[in-house]
């Protein structure tokens, strides 16, 4: 019970949440709702990218969106090469996937892998079931959805 007491005491006295502030950046070029977004360094600079979902005009967006962390900018990177809504989006080293995800009509199995450093992508195995609004993580070397 002291050791969790102490612990406690530490963290309330250590990390004062005054030191923790948000900041705006630069807007995004169109608003992207139900996408997927990953983060990524690479040469000391941090990127997030955001990939499909919907617009702000309610339109399902092939757009895949980088932005600088460093530089406070937004690029417009190679386009998705499905509509996807509600997929699953992972980053395991160099790549992206996003798997699934609803389509007009329905959902879908496909899985689509995007490499970072090459800002193209490629269709991969399908996934074994229709998959919509889902998870995806990695685990080690692994994929887990």
């Amino acid at each position: 019970m002291k050791t969790i007491l102490l612990i406690a005491t530490f963290f309330s006295i250590c990390l004062q949440p005054s030191q923790a502030q948000w900041v705006q950046g630069e807007n995004i070029p169109e608003g992207i709702r139900a996408g997927n977004a990953i983060s990524h360094v690479e040469n000391d600079t941090g990127y997030l990218y955001l990939m499909g979902g919907r617009n702000q005009d309610s339109d399902l967006s092939l757009k895949n969106y980088r932005y600088n962390l460093n530089d406070d900018s937004w690029e417009t990177m190679a386009d998705v090469p499905t509509e996807p809504l509600g997929s699953s989006g992972v980053k395991i080293d160099n790549d992206s996937f996003i798997i699934g995800g609803g389509i007009p009509g329905g959902a879908t199995r496909n899985v689509h892998k995007y490499s970072i450093p090459n800002n193209s992508w490629s269709r991969v195995s399908d996934f074994p079931r229709i998959h919509a609004d889902g998870d995806a993580v990695k685990y080690q070397d692994s994929l887990i959805y």
